[in-house]
């Protein structure tokens, strides 16, 4: 597994948590962990020419 798709299985975790957590601080860090992971995605597919950010975030809007 590459850092790529372990991320991508990271930021999954990560959402699942979020929507079934409701204690509003840890909400706020798996939001903060959220970000962070899709920021690190984004670099990795900035600096990759294979994948697109649909791939990555599926709430991503593509270009038309």
């Amino acid at each position: 597994m590459d850092e790529r798709q372990k991320l991508q299985s990271d930021l999954k975790r990560y959402r699942t948590i979020r929507d079934l957590i409701f204690d509003e601080r840890v909400v706020a860090v798996i939001v903060e962990l959220i970000k962070e992971t899709e920021n690190r995605l984004s670099h990795i597919e900035a600096s990759s020419p294979k994948g697109s950010m649909a791939e990555v975030r599926p709430d991503y809007p593509i270009p038309t």
